[in-house]
């Protein structure tokens, strides 16, 4: 005996795929806009990646003079895409490039992440090097309790010898 289907207990289950991708242009040293687009199908997907890893070797690939004309909105998307996928190494990069350009805070932060995401040791010793120089900093506009705070936790995360 054929069972006949019962239309209301069919189950339809639907995968669905979100990630973001970098539009070109991609370049680092233009003035461009950056769009994020959304990602629907494996395809998309693979651009993205090819996307991020582009931008990615072209931050990598600036000069060191030359990381303060990296334009915000390649810094802010950078940033993003690195916290989405919890890449410790790009976390790293970034974290160097704001550190060049003093930005210690989101400098801090990157490598905090960083850390979280498996590179604690390379994390340990950036974040006592931050830490010292916003000590410098705070030194600096005669902050002295935010000074030794941060000296602080530069003696706590690693030598400071070498700094």
């Amino acid at each position: 005996m054929k069972r006949k289907p019962d239309n209301h207990s069919i189950t339809l289950t639907l995968c669905f795929t979100v990630a973001l991708t970098l539009a070109p242009p991609t370049t680092v040293t233009g003035d461009t806009p950056v769009r994020i687009e959304a990602v629907s199908s494996p395809t998309d997907k693979n651009q993205a990646d090819k996307q991020y890893r582009s931008l990615m070797a072209e931050l990598a690939a600036t000069p060191e003079g030359a990381r303060t004309d990296i334009p915000p909105q390649h810094m802010e998307l950078a940033d993003r895409e690195i916290t989405l996928r919890k890449d410790g190494d790009n976390a790293m990069m970034l974290g160097w490039i704001h550190f060049e350009r003093k930005e210690y805070k989101a400098a801090e932060r990157l490598f905090t992440q960083a850390g979280q995401w498996g590179e604690t040791e390379k994390s340990r010793e950036a974040r006592s090097l931050v830490s010292l120089r916003l000590a410098h900093q705070a030194v600096e506009t005669n902050d002295h309790a935010a000074a030794l705070r941060h000296a602080e936790q530069a003696t706590k995360l690693g030598s400071v010898d070498s700094y």
